[in-house]
């Protein structure tokens, strides 16, 4: 769908029709997914050509080449190691427009504009040029979800939340008991303690047979065809993007209950979900005489799917005109 409102104009008020961007990479998951979804959401509204560019992990051994910067309207991307690529090309192209997705630490005024969560706000309340999204960018997908499937995506170690891993087991003996009639697959991460799939698989053996394991390695199964494909998904609160990239596909969404290590910044956007029943989640009661925990399961009942990167990339296009 083309939107006739919205235009980008040159350093000479020149409307432009087509647009080339440069994409620079690092090899970071959740930078990669957040950036891809927004330039599929601004390719629905102008005509781009996405040229892509991935940096090495050796902090700005390569140089891009001059003709790819030269000959782009706008570079972006995310992570710190991408950043300064960002302002390199400015260099080499004064016309060039930089955006860069996240929070930069360093030389915020140097980019044209800056898309960051709500989350990171308080380091970027001096800068008028800042565009601001809730929690992670996803794609939305509008793929109709099976009935029969249910997904377990489990994180690891992290900053803000408590990993109990015999918790977890619990939790999850407890949904697959609750569901016993869908298919499971349980998807581990990079963070994800070496060997918990297994052990998560010897508690659950006598319970179900209806479960596969799927290590983050196995391409065999994709994440992001079982985010789509699962009418219900149960994942633990330590990743934004891996959030509202369930939010924003078909089917119910959970969140484990970890305890958390601290007041986080991700705790007032996991708890207005909570609110507005956005989000389903497992609630825990430590019951001190019994030394365990009640589990209760409160369902997801607002299932009004995110769509807030369409609306980021019209805004970006717009702040250019």
């Amino acid at each position: 769908m083309q939107y006739a409102n919205v235009i980008f104009i040159d350093k000479d008020k020149k409307i432009l029709t087509f647009m080339n961007i440069l994409w620079i990479k690092d090899n970071k998951k959740g930078h990669l997914k957040q950036v891809k979804a927004l330039l599929d959401e601004i390719k629905k509204i102008l005509n781009v050509n996405i040229s892509e560019y991935e940096i090495e992990k050796k902090f700005l051994k390569k140089s891009i080449p001059s003709s790819i910067v030269k000959s782009s309207d706008l570079v972006i991307g995310a992570g710190h190691s991408v950043y300064p690529y960002l302002l390199k090309s400015k260099k080499k192209n004064p016309n060039i427009k930089s955006v860069a997705i996240l929070s930069p630490s360093y030389f915020k005024k140097k980019f044209d504009l800056i898309c960051a969560p709500f989350h990171d706000m308080h380091k970027l309340n001096q800068h008028k040029h800042v565009l601001y999204f809730d929690g992670s960018l996803a794609s939305r997908s509008n793929k109709k979800c099976h009935e029969e499937i249910g997904m377990i995506a489990i994180g690891g170690k992290n900053k803000y939340f408590k990993f109990d891993k015999k918790n977890l087991i619990k939790q999850i003996q407890y949904i697959v008991t609750l569901y016993p009639n869908k298919n499971w697959y349980i998807f581990n991460s990079r963070r994800t303690p070496k060997n918990f799939l297994e052990e998560i698989q010897k508690e659950l053996e006598f319970i179900s047979k209806k479960i596969a394991y799927v290590d983050h390695h196995n391409d065999s199964y994709r994440f992001d065809e079982y985010i789509e494909k699962s009418s219900i998904k149960i994942i633990t609160p330590d990743s934004m993007s891996m959030i509202y990239e369930s939010l924003s596909a078909h089917g119910e969404t959970v969140l484990f209950s970890l305890f958390p290590k601290k007041e986080s910044k991700f705790l007032p956007i996991i708890n207005n979900l909570k609110e507005m029943n956005s989000i389903g989640y497992i609630d825990q009661v430590y019951i001190d005489d019994m030394n365990t925990y009640k589990t209760n399961l409160i369902k997801q009942k607002n299932f009004d799917k995110q769509d807030q990167t369409s609306e980021l990339a019209k805004k970006i296009i717009n702040y250019f005109k």
